[in-house]
C-alpha cells in the first residue's frame, strides 16, 4: 500500500485512469461467477436471506473470532491456534521495533514492515464480516505467511532495541507459543481417528479435552517455562538470533514437524481400518468411493426369526400396544409387536421379557437387531438372551447386554436399532450346542412424565456392504461427510425442489448434535424440513470393517420411512422474462418465517 500510494502520486492522469480501468476489469471477474445463474434481484434477495436467517455480528464483536479460537475443543485445536497467535505476537514485536529501525531496515526490514501492515489491515477488515463463529483467519494467510517467513530470516526486534522492548516483544511470542500448544490435538470428524495424545474417546469436559494437548514425552509443549528457556538461549548463547526470533523459529519448525507427525501416525495407528489418508491413496489407484467400502450395515436376512413361542412377561407400565401417536412408522413388518411404557399418567417404569423367537436351523453366526425408541438413559437396561434346546422350553440361556444403548442415550423421537452378535453369547467357546432361540429383556427404572422406553420385535440380521444398501437410491449426506461419499447418488435441489432421500448418511465422532438438525431446522429454513415433517428416520446398525483404533462412533446410516408416498408431483418447467433487477416475493420477515429477527 505505501508503494501504491507513492506510485499514484507520481503517475500522470492518463496512467491513473488506466490503473482504475484495470482494477475495474479485474474486479469484473465476479460477474460471471455471481450472476451465471441468478439475476441482480436474485443476488440481492440471497444476501437479504442470509442476513435474516443467520445471526449477524457487528465489527465490535470481532473478539468472538478469537474467543472461538481459544475454546478447548475442535475449534481451538493447536494447529489452528499456532499460526494466528504467532502472527499476533509478531505484529506486536514489529510494532515495538518500528521506532528503533529507522535508517537500518534495509530491504528485508522494509518487507517485514510492509507485510506486517498488510496483515494488520487484513485482520482489521475481518471485523466487518458478519459471521463470527467461522474460522476466517485463512483469508489473511498470504501476507501473514510472508510476515512470519521474513521474521524467521530477520529478527523483528532490531539489535539497538532497548531491554524493555526486547522483553515485551519476546514475552508476546512466548505467550503465543504457550497458548497455541495448549490447544487439543483434536481433528474431528474422521481425521481424528488414530490421533495421538490423550484418550480421544473421552471428550466430556474441558479438563479431559486439555489432556489432548501435544507434548514431547513428559514435557508439555504448552509449558511457558519451555519457551522462556528457548528465549533465554536466543538471548545469551545465540545473540545473532535473538530471543523473539528464537521462539518464532522454534515454534514454527516444531509446529510444522508436529503436524506432519500426527497426520502420519494417525492413519498408521488406524490401519487396517479406514482413514482419510487411506481413502486418498485408494483414489489414486482408481478405487475412489471414499468411505463406502469400509462401512457395513446390518440388514435383514431370510429366513428370519420364527413366530414367537409363548407370551411376553410384563411388569409396571410396560405393555404391548401401538405407541400413542397418529403416524407410527413401520419398523420391520406391519405386524411387528411393540412394547412400551409410555402410558398417560403412568409411572414410566416397567420391565419386559419377550417370548422366545426360534432361530432358523443350527445357526451360530448372524446378529440380533432390536429397534428401540424413547428417552434413553444409562439407568435403562437392554439385553438379548440366547438359548439352546427346545425354543418353547430352553435348557441353557446366555445373556448378552446391549452395549450400544450407551451411545444412543438421549431423546430418540425416531427408532434406532441396536445389535448383538450371536457369537457374543459364547456358546461355542463353552462347548454348548448351537443356539436355537433368542428373546429380548428390557428394564426401565427411570420414573417421570418425560421418561419412557419402547422396544420392537427383534429380527435376524447379517452384515452387508453399505454400497449395496445405497446403490441406486437417493441419499442425503450431511455437510460434514458429503465429500466422502462420491459414489452415492446424493440428492440435489432442482427446479426449486429438493429430491426426497431414501437414506440419510451422518457423521458422528460425538458431533451429532452439532450437525443433525442443520438440514431440518425450521428457524433457518432447512432444505429437508418437509421431509422431517412427513417421514421417520430409522437408524440401521452399522460398523467399520476392518476396525481400526478405538474411536467414537464412525457415523450413522438412517433409512427414511415416509408416511405417504413421496415424489408424486407434476413439474413443468417454463420460461418467464423479467427485468434483472426485479425482486420476487421475499422469503424473509416474520410474516413468512414465523420468527422474529435475531440480529
Amino acid at each position: 500500500l505505501p508503494w501504491l500510494w507513492q506510485w499514484w502520486r507520481a503517475a500522470s492522469g492518463r496512467n491513473r485512469v488506466a490503473a482504475v480501468l484495470l482494477m475495474g476489469a479485474a474486479a469484473s471477474i465476479v460477474v460471471p461467477v455471481g450472476f451465471a445463474d441468478a439475476t441482480l434481484g436474485d443476488v440481492l434477495e440471497s444476501v437479504a436471506v442470509h442476513r435474516w436467517y443467520y445471526r449477524q455480528h457487528a465489527w465490535y464483536d470481532e473478539y468472538l473470532h478469537y474467543a472461538n479460537l481459544l475454546v478447548p475443543d475442535d475449534r481451538g485445536a493447536w494447529g489452528k491456534r499456532l499460526p494466528v497467535l504467532l502472527t499476533l505476537g509478531m505484529l506486536l514485536a514489529v510494532a515495538l521495533g518500528a521506532g528503533h529501525r529507522r535508517g537500518t531496515a534495509g530491504r528485508s526490514g522494509r518487507l517485514l514492515g510492509h507485510a506486517a501492515g498488510i496483515t494488520a489491515l487484513g485482520l482489521a477488515v475481518l471485523a466487518l464480516t458478519p459471521t463470527k463463529w467461522v474460522n476466517h483467519f485463512g483469508a489473511v494467510a498470504a501476507p501473514a505467511t510472508v510476515l512470519l517467513a521474513v521474521a524467521m530470516l530477520r529478527s523483528p526486534l532490531p539489535r539497538r532495541a532497548g531491554t524493555a522492548t526486547v522483553i515485551i516483544g519476546s514475552a508476546g511470542l512466548v505467550a503465543a507459543a504457550s497458548v497455541a500448544f495448549a490447544g487439543p490435538n483434536l481433528w474431528r470428524p474422521l481425521s481424528d481417528w488414530g490421533q495421538p495424545f490423550g484418550n480421544h474417546q473421552l471428550l466430556d469436559t474441558p479438563y479431559v479435552q486439555s489432556l489432548l494437548a501435544p507434548s514431547l514425552g513428559p514435557l508439555a509443549l504448552r509449558n511457558p517455562l519451555l519457551w522462556l528457556a528457548v528465549a533465554g538461549v536466543g538471548w545469551w548463547w545465540l545473540r545473532r538470533l535473538g530471543p523473539a526470533r528464537a521462539v518464532l523459529v522454534t515454534a514454527t519448525r516444531l509446529g510444522v514437524a508436529l503436524m506432519l507427525v500426527v497426520f502420519t501416525v494417525a492413519p498408521l495407528r488406524q490401519y487396517p481400518g479406514t482413514s482419510v489418508a487411506l481413502m486418498n491413496l485408494r483414489a489414486l489407484t482408481g478405487r475412489s468411493c471414499g468411505l463406502a467400502p469400509a462401512v457395513q450395515v446390518l440388514a435383514g436376512v431370510e429366513p428370519g426369526l420364527g413366530p414367537p413361542a409363548g407370551a411376553a412377561a410384563l411388569t409396571g407400565d410396560m405393555r404391548a400396544a401401538p405407541l400413542p401417536e397418529s403416524t407410527p412408522a413401520p419398523i420391520t413388518e406391519p405386524s411387528s409387536t411393540v412394547w412400551h411404557d409410555d402410558v398417560p399418567s403412568g409411572t414410566g417404569i416397567g420391565t419386559l421379557q419377550t417370548p422366545w423367537y426360534p432361530l432358523p436351523g443350527h445357526l451360530r453366526g448372524g446378529w440380533v437387531t432390536v429397534p428401540v425408541r424413547g428417552t434413553l438413559s444409562k439407568d435403562q437396561w437392554l439385553a438379548v438372551q440366547v438359548a439352546t434346546g427346545d425354543p418353547a422350553s430352553p435348557d441353557r440361556v446366555r445373556t448378552v447386554a446391549v452395549p450400544a444403548i450407551g451411545p444412543a442415550i438421549g431423546d430418540k423421537p425416531d427408532w434406532t436399532q441396536v445389535s448383538i452378535a450371536l457369537a457374543d453369547a459364547g456358546l461355542a467357546d463353552a462347548g454348548l450346542a448351537a443356539p436355537t432361540a433368542v428373546r429380548v429383556v428390557a428394564r426401565d427404572r427411570v420414573a417421570g412424565p418425560g421418561s419412557w422406553l419402547a422396544v420392537a420385535q427383534p429380527r435376524l440380521t447379517a452384515p452387508r456392504p453399505v454400497a449395496d444398501i445405497i446403490a441406486g437410491r437417493p441419499v442425503f449426506a450431511d455437510q460434514v461427510s458429503a465429500g466422502l461419499w462420491p459414489c452415492a447418488d446424493q440428492i440435489a435441489v432442482r427446479d426449486g425442489m429438493v429430491a426426497p432421500p431414501a437414506l440419510r448418511l451422518r457423521a458422528a465422532d460425538g458431533l451429532e448434535d452439532a450437525i443433525l438438525y442443520n438440514s431440518t431446522f425450521a428457524g433457518n429454513g432447512g432444505t429437508l424440513l418437509q421431509v422431517d415433517r412427513t417421514a421417520k428416520f430409522v437408524e440401521l446398525p452399522s460398523r467399520l470393517t476392518p476396525p481400526g483404533a478405538p474411536t467414537l462412533d464412525w457415523g450413522h446410516v438412517d433409512e427414511v420411512v415416509y408416511i405417504h408416498p413421496a415424489g408424486l408431483v407434476d413439474v413443468r418447467v417454463g420460461t418467464l422474462r423479467r427485468a434483472g433487477w426485479t425482486r420476487l416475493p421475499t422469503l424473509i420477515g416474520q410474516r413468512y418465517t414465523g420468527r422474529a429477527y435475531t440480529g
